[in-house]
């Protein structure tokens, strides 16, 4: 039974440096924990991998900020959510992408290729020498695509009851400020798009 109840508290004992190491990698933007969250909370991404690394903050930072149960029931709730932030923390996290040089046959015609993969990919994605870089940012932004939508569940439950507690403030913005906002975004976008030259 020690044996088992060890290697428990080992598994326990590497998730929680796994988490630990993701979270003291976030630089302070502010006075405190507050401030950073609101940061990143009000951040426009301009990519996948933005948004990914977005979502990994707020959550990061986001139950450190939750605040102490008022009853059993609130208690167990943010037990739960605490829980389920480090499981999605350490279940999406990116796998490490592999380059394989190969071939493909077109035909009479051999073609030296590149084979991205990953263990958290589903399909194989193939590239010229030339066009490598552009595909492996593609690779990475679909990689992102798939680990976004779990992250930004955990996140809503996070934002849902820092914001019922208000820990977060409510806002309500005006049809002016929400204006704004949308032609920021555009601006932003059309921005990188020059930026890139496409």
């Amino acid at each position: 039974m020690a044996g088992k109840e060890n290697t428990k508290k080992l598994g326990e004992d590497i998730e929680k440096k796994a988490i630990d190491e993701r979270t003291n990698k976030i630089p302070f933007i502010g006075r405190d924990l507050k401030e950073t969250y609101k940061y990143y909370l009000s951040q426009t991404s301009t990519n996948q991998l933005e948004n990914y690394n977005c979502f990994i903050k707020l959550i990061s930072i986001g139950i450190n900020l939750i605040p102490t149960a008022a009853n059993d029931r609130e208690k167990r709730i943010f037990e739960y959510l605490q829980k389920r932030a480090q499981n999605v923390l350490i279940e999406e996290g990116l796998k490490e992408m592999t380059i394989i040089y190969s071939y493909a046959d077109h035909g009479d015609q051999r073609y030296p290729v590149f084979e991205i993969t990953a263990d958290d990919m589903n399909t194989k994605w193939h590239s010229l020498e030339e066009k490598l870089e552009m595909i492996k940012k593609d690779f990475k932004n679909e990689q992102c695509n798939v680990h976004i939508p779990k992250l930004q569940k955990v996140h809503n439950m996070i934002l849902h009851i820092l914001t019922i507690k208000e820990v977060i403030p409510r806002e309500k913005p005006t049809p002016e400020e929400i204006m704004t906002g949308f032609v920021n975004v555009i601006l932003k976008k059309k921005m990188e798009k020059i930026k890139n030259g496409v």
